[in-house]
């Protein structure tokens, strides 16, 4: 099993952001993480303290809580599960809310990985997105990590922002590539319609990229990052040599189990799905009474199974294995969709062999019409 940790907590919200976010309310950190290490206690007897894989640390801005509030709640965490011996635990950061001191203090506490949003090399497109640092913070902040003794460190970038051209991501991308981190996602930008962006787009303050424009960038990076010895292995992520793949993930894409803790963090585990509400006070004041919060339970059908599991192994560069899906959840893809994956191989948009499914290069700009074409949507 996988645990995830939701921090809400924000400096400022990232414009194109729409995940359940908090800005400046760190007054509330104390409270919120005394509640999450209640929830892992509960968890952990419930489920009868279970074996932890991987452990992820998400929001949010978890970088800007306090490490006498983090150890708080890691303390809780090894009470409440066995956490695998050299497990990926990793946490998410931005350059301007790390220092010295934490870094160091994250590596105590058991962090291991660092994964810290870049998502641009020009200062006038961080300010454009509503990043609340300069690119020397990021080269500072990189420097302190690799100081403190962090050996696996990822950075993310974004594509397809609004006014961004193609030399500026290509500087992007060089930049990023000569600090050498260990994994580097790429995303391109996504227009959520409650976020910032989204407003700005329909009020036609902004435009955004063409689709042109979107898959060129993408293709750029692939091209540039295989240069530099980065193996893609899922769509959007890349990691140096091979080596560095982020196992939790990857876990994700492979449709393992994962537990959620914190405000409008979500769950799988099984055939069920959850995600706890998205208000603090109702939050704190459930688990303060010893009772689990959850909302939108559901009951995944073998179909939702099915398409979800397809869907994310489709994803990462190993593909679908046939074999793991009749095992685990009875569907033989290969009989009951022979004639719709012909004509994806025909298109050559998919890859097959008698173990596996793979999406070409071709393919992997089109995973949504190759799932309609098998039908899993």
């Amino acid at each position: 099993m996988n645990l995830y940790l939701h921090f809400p907590f924000c400096q400022q919200r990232c414009f194109y952001c729409d995940f359940f976010t908090l800005n400046n309310q760190e007054h509330l950190i104390g409270e919120y993480c005394d509640t999450m290490a209640k929830e892992i206690l509960l968890y952990g007897q419930k489920l009868g303290h279970p074996t932890i894989e991987t452990i992820y640390l998400g929001g949010g801005t978890p970088s800007v809580v306090d490490l006498e509030n983090l150890t708080k709640v890691f303390e809780s965490i090894r009470k409440s599960f066995q956490i695998k011996s050299g497990a990926e635990i990793s946490i998410e950061s931005n350059p301007d809310s790390i220092d010295k001191e934490k870094l160091k203090g994250y590596l105590k506490i058991g962090i291991n990985r660092l994964s810290m949003g870049v998502q641009a090399w020009q200062n006038d497109l961080l300010e454009l997105i509503g990043r609340t640092y300069q690119i020397e913070t990021v080269q500072k902040s990189y420097k302190l990590a690799r100081e403190a003794g962090f050996k696996n460190i990822s950075l993310d970038l974004m594509f397809a922002l609004p006014n961004q051209n193609k030399k500026q991501w290509l500087e992007s991308l060089i930049e990023v590539i000569k600090l050498q981190p260990e994994h580097i996602s790429c995303y391109s930008l996504e227009w959520d319609n409650n976020s910032i962006f989204g407003n700005h787009l329909r009020s036609g303050k902004i435009k955004a990229s063409t689709d042109e424009l979107d898959r060129e960038m993408y293709a750029m990076a692939c091209e540039e990052l295989e240069k530099a010895d980065y193996k893609q292995y899922e769509i959007s992520n890349f990691s140096r040599g091979g080596s560095f793949k982020c196992q939790h993930n990857s876990d994700f894409w492979h449709y393992r189990d994962y537990l959620g803790i914190g405000t409008g963090a979500e769950s799988r585990m099984g055939d069920k799905t959850w995600q706890n509400k998205k208000s603090i006070k109702a939050y704190t004041k459930k688990i303060n009474e010893g009772e689990l919060i959850a909302d939108q339970l559901e009951t995944l059908s073998r179909e939702e199974q099915i398409a979800g599991y397809i869907s994310l192994a489709l994803r990462t560069n190993a593909g679908l294995n046939l074999n793991d899906l009749l095992e685990k959840l009875a569907f033989d893809l290969e009989k009951e969709r022979r004639a719709e994956l012909k004509k994806l191989v025909t298109e050559n948009l998919i890859e097959q062999d008698n173990y596996s499914i793979k999406l070409s290069k071709k393919g992997k700009d089109l995973l949504n019409y190759i799932l309609l074409e098998l039908k899993v949507f």
